[in-house]
């Protein structure tokens, strides 16, 4: 199934409830089994996929049956709680985007302590505020390393960003970003990809500094790309992923673009915008589910949003290194793709990708239950 930013942000719906069966029977068990097939009940149905028994086949105890690349080795894997979303470090801190229990709404921000040693706070944030009962939380969390940002959508895309800084005196403020769809950041701005910031409109990248709520454009996409709003990262040495879906219907595809410093820093600074036009394209495909920086690459999450739940499934995670050159106007160039981990079948799945520093973290879940799995690259 080709689907676009409608279907994306149903399965990220779907996501968001799946921990408490609310995506329809057959997708999770208290046990953390993924259901597989037509049958309910945590996978004892055959699968389609050669008929593999969920219930017996062996698994790794960190990556299930999940299947690793070369070059990538795993190392912790603490237990993760099936009411997390994603997870951001912020500080020393790791904290999560989810539901306060396995089964309440709303979402909403909590510590996780410091990996591995993870474990649910008391201290829970709400992300969309009680005055808007309509609103449903965005599928990101990111940090400037002093503050985090979320964010929530409402009807005819209006919505808003929380900036969300835990011990402040002032700990939230609310920003309106209509259409926010991710957010990274780099250089102490948090970049949001989004239908306009303030009181600005139009689907592009906006860099905002949390500190004195001000934001301003900073990437736009060209008018020919009918672009809606897509999903963004940042790599260690410093390159943008700047994500659109193209609307048109001879396009439909979720489009990675490559974005050197060189090119945006000036602009972050003197708080100007520059067109995406030209940018290297990394990756383009109806399968983009998420992408994190890691390393200096981008780890892209790619699957499906199956019927009739469209719930996200992973098909695989693959990395693409980027190298930058360059000492004035810096170019980028994209090196093969590297399979970090792979899905022969759902009987161990990926639910999100997040980073730690430089390495990969993976939500996984099986029939042992849900962990979180740090993937590094030497």
């Amino acid at each position: 199934m080709t689907y676009g930013k409608k279907s994306l942000g149903l399965g990220a719906l779907c996501f968001a409830l799946v921990s408490f069966n609310a995506c329809g029977p057959g997708t999770e068990t208290p046990d953390g089994g993924s259901g597989g097939g037509a049958g309910t009940g945590g996978g004892s149905a055959l699968l389609p996929d050669g008929g593999v028994n969920c219930q017996v086949v062996a698994l790794d105890p960190k990556l299930g049956t999940l299947v690793l690349g070369m070059g990538f080795t795993v190392q912790e894997a603490p237990a993760l709680g099936v009411n997390v979303l994603t997870v951001e470090r912020n500080g020393a801190t790791l904290f999560a985007l989810g539901t306060e229990t396995a089964t309440s709404l709303p979402v909403g921000i909590f510590s996780l302590g410091t990996y591995p040693a993870i474990a649910q706070a008391a201290a829970f944030q709400p992300v969309v505020p009680a005055n808007e009962p309509t609103g449903f939380a965005s599928n990101f969390l990111t940090s400037d390393g002093t503050s985090l940002l979320a964010g929530y959508t409402k009807a005819a895309s209006a919505g808003a960003v929380l900036v969300f800084t835990p011990g402040a005196p002032t700990p939230t403020k609310y920003i309106n970003a209509p259409g926010n769809y991710s957010a990274t950041s780099v250089s102490g701005k948090f970049l949001i990809n989004a239908l306009g910031l303030g009181t600005t409109a139009g689907s592009g990248i906006y860099a905002l500094t949390a500190s004195t709520s001000t934001g301003a454009p900073l990437a736009t996409f060209d008018s020919t790309w009918q672009a809606a709003s897509g999903v963004s990262a940042v790599t260690s040495n410093g390159v943008v992923i700047a994500g659109y879906y193209g609307t048109a219907t001879s396009d439909s595809k979720n489009h990675l673009l490559a974005v050197a410093p060189s090119t945006y820093l000036g602009p972050i600074a003197g708080s100007t915008s520059f067109s995406l036009m030209g940018s290297v394209e990394v990756y383009a495909g109806f399968d983009v589910l998420n992408a994190v920086g890691f390393k200096d690459g981008v780890a892209v999450q790619r699957g499906d949003f199956l019927p009739p739940t469209y719930q996200a499934v992973t098909s695989d995670i693959v990395r693409y290194p980027l190298t930058l050159a360059g000492s004035g106007v810096q170019t980028v160039t994209v090196g093969a793709a590297q399979t970090v981990v792979s899905a022969p079948n759902r009987c161990t799945e990926v639910d999100f990708i997040g980073h730690l520093g430089d390495d990969l973290l993976l939500g996984v879940k099986d029939r042992t239950g849900r962990r979180l799995v740090r993937v590094v690259k030497p």
